[in-house]
């Protein structure tokens, strides 16, 4: 080979590497660059999809509560409690040992349940003007108002032997 040819061949090689972009030159650096914007993204949206699914959470409602047989014979849950008001005695009458009775945030089976009170336990009913029990008629069915010991309203049906 002459050194004609050689110094050609160099020219060449020398010109077709200035003819590349300086993107291409650069690839690696771009790539790293690309890589970590990625990764931000990624984070990002994971960060956004958990605060999604702890803001679509279901809140509790009467079909998902807790079993009445897994809680203590009565659950006192922070409440606004009836207070300054007249009471009466009366029993919880379930008819079913060892049985369960639901304690109401409102009067009706659609309100949260606030506890549950045991077959045979003693209630404090609240009494309203003239002696009378606070009750409401809701669905068809018969609601009192407790005082104690979990304050919140039940089914009439399930107290008996008010004094």
């Amino acid at each position: 080979m002459d050194t004609e040819q050689l110094k050609r061949t160099l020219q060449d090689q020398r010109s077709r590497r200035a003819a590349k972009s300086p993107a291409s030159q650069h690839g690696k650096g771009a790539s790293w660059k690309t890589f970590f914007a990625l990764l931000g993204v990624a984070l990002f949206s994971f960060i956004v999809l958990i605060g999604m699914i702890y803001l679509a959470r279901p809140t509790s409602s009467p079909a998902q509560e807790a079993s009445p047989s897994s809680l203590p014979a009565a659950v006192v849950l922070p409440s606004a409690a009836v207070t300054d008001s007249v009471s009466a005695s009366a029993r919880v009458c379930t008819s079913i040992p060892d049985g369960r009775l639901r304690v109401h945030f409102k009067p009706g089976n659609g309100s949260e349940v606030r506890g549950y009170l045991a077959e045979g336990e003693e209630v404090q009913i609240v009494l309203g003007p003239g002696g009378q029990i606070e009750s409401q008629s809701i669905q068809g069915g018969q609601w009192e108002l407790l005082s104690s010991p979990v304050s919140g309203w039940v089914n009439a049906d399930y107290i008996c032997e008010t004094k």
